[in-house]
């Protein structure tokens, strides 16, 4: 089965799971991400179509599997260079949802060291007192609409 054809088994965000619903789930894992344009290098988005995704996100939680088309180009944005610098230096992808929903919803983009969302996620989870051990699960870097 291609990602493709799993991500479309999978619910979507703002269809048939609820925009309330993927906030109240917290932080979500990007565990694939389809690209439907690209991003020159000179920073210009690329290849987008007017009434299409930027990209979709195939999402992990702790409570469940969803996609999430990403429509605004702010967010493509900070997806790409996530992952761009995901593939040069390691870690995890991971996404918050924040705003009201729709095309108004914005997405909080972390890189982290590679298993700190397993273990931040992961029931009864306390933060470590040591600083080394807080710094293993801290994000590596954090693109947010505001650092834009």
């Amino acid at each position: 089965m291609t990602a493709k054809e799993e991500l479309a088994e999978l619910g979507i965000i703002g269809r048939n799971v609820t925009w309330q619903d993927a906030q109240n789930m917290g932080d979500w894992l990007v565990a694939s991400v389809i690209p439907l344009a690209r991003v020159d290098e000179r920073g210009r988005i690329r290849d987008a179509g007017l009434f299409k995704p930027y990209a979709i996100l195939g999402l992990r939680s702790r409570s469940g599997q969803a996609s999430l088309p990403v429509t605004h180009k702010v967010d493509f944005l900070h997806i790409w260079q996530a992952s761009q610098r995901q593939q040069r230096d390691g870690g995890e992808v991971v996404v918050r949802i924040d705003g009201p929903g729709g095309i108004r919803a914005r997405l909080t983009v972390h890189l982290v060291p590679a298993g700190a969302y397993a273990k931040v996620s992961s029931p009864g989870f306390r933060l470590p007192e040591d600083e080394r051990e807080l710094a293993r699960l801290s994000p590596i870097h954090t693109w947010t609409w505001s650092t834009t």
